[in-house]
């Protein structure tokens, strides 16, 4: 029917056997079919295992990649250089390696829903699933990145053993670190394990960074400390606060960092040793009375303190398992990783302390968080 006269704005009212709810809900619906869903968790995957964990802030530096299981090393014993003299030369020599293992292990994440869920659910729905698996996907590489750099047990891979850091000779005998470029010398005893006076200091923290200066590895290094323990740190004499470049500092006899752009990335100051800058990096997985210390040599470096396996096979990172996996009436997406963590092939890299009051107590393993 016709109606004389302008349109206006309460010409814009539902009708009255109109249920607004239900349009809502129409309009809000996705309209994404399964393999649609599977192909965008597949491209988020292959994004996040590039731009995650490969790179991930300060984690890229504590490891490098390989698909083997071996790792192989020089250890150093002394044949020294001798006088040469007419008649005769000095007895062959050759270099010893010793090695260690790294296992794998098969991961897994499984989504699912119902073919009903699936075409009802709005899109913020399903883009929650997806954000959810992707951040307990990278809360667990964190896991085992901290648990293996912190634990001073060896694992069992078949019948060998993936090894800690230099751990006094227990897990190798063999193992004796080789001789620094500047003479520094060692012996299978020596270890990476410390147990340090319960009250933090420069002293202790200078001690820590000169076990690897020692071995060659050369400033910056980096610092893994317990977020509870951030106000201890920056308490200490030698510890360098941000230079903000949002504050006028004026004239004023505090020094300040400057070059640092990775505080909003749990960086958030150097130490000044007398072996060099040590970068601090606090993380909450961490408990208190605990820190640790290592040479970041770049994404990816061999040089790096850890050893990440992967399954040739699965492939790097995460991957969607090929496949529409329907058990009726209910759609699954599994994503899977086989990999596990080692120490790479210098067990000098790395060093892990407990505040325990030094003296006669022992290093014990921290417990890591795992979410």
């Amino acid at each position: 029917m016709a109606v004389l006269g302008v349109a206006d704005l309460k010409d814009l009212a539902l009708p009255s056997l109109w249920d607004t709810s239900e349009i809502l809900k129409f309009r809000l619906e996705s309209g994404r079919t399964f393999g649609e869903l599977q192909q965008e968790i597949a491209q988020g995957l292959q994004m996040f295992n590039v731009n995650e964990l490969i790179t991930m802030s300060n984690y890229g530096g504590v490891f490098a990649v390989q698909d083997v299981p071996e790792v192989e090393y020089p250890t150093y014993t002394n044949r020294g250089v001798h006088e040469l003299v007419e008649y005769k030369f000095s007895d062959p020599a050759h270099g010893a390696t010793t090695g260690h293992l790294i296992g794998t292990r098969a991961w897994n994440i499984t989504l699912g829903w119902t073919m009903r869920y699936l075409q009802k659910a709005r899109s913020s729905k399903l883009d929650a699933d997806i954000k959810m698996a992707l951040a307990d996907i990278r809360s667990h590489w964190q896991y085992r990145l901290l648990n293996r750099f912190f634990k001073s047990t060896s694992d069992t891979v078949g019948t060998g053993q993936s090894v800690p850091f230099a751990d006094g000779g227990t897990a190798d005998t063999t193992y004796v670190p080789y001789i620094s470029p500047r003479g520094d010398s060692f012996t299978s005893s020596h270890n990476h394990f410390v147990n340090q006076s319960s009250t933090l200091s420069t002293t202790s923290v200078d001690a820590t960074v000169k076990n690897l200066w020692e071995h060659g590895h050369s400033a910056p290094y980096t610092a893994i400390i317990p977020e509870a323990d951030i106000s201890t740190w920056a308490a200490l004499s030698n510890f360098k606060k941000p230079d903000w470049v949002d504050i006028a500092y004026h004239s004023s006899t505090t020094e300040r960092a400057r070059g640092l752009n990775d505080v909003a990335m749990d960086i958030f100051g150097y130490y000044e040793s007398p072996y060099g800058l040590v970068q601090v990096w606090a993380t909450p997985r961490l408990p208190t009375l605990y820190y640790g210390m290592f040479k970041a040599y770049g994404a990816g470096d061999a040089r790096n303190p850890l050893r990440v396996r992967f399954d040739p096979h699965v492939g790097f990172g995460w991957n969607l398992v090929p496949g529409q996996l329907a058990l009726s009436p209910l759609y699954v997406a599994a994503m899977m990783s086989e990999f596990d963590v080692g120490v790479g092939e210098d067990r000098t890299n790395g060093v892990a302390v407990y505040l325990n009051g030094g003296g006669g107590g022992s290093y014990t393993d921290p417990t890591i968080t795992s979410t």
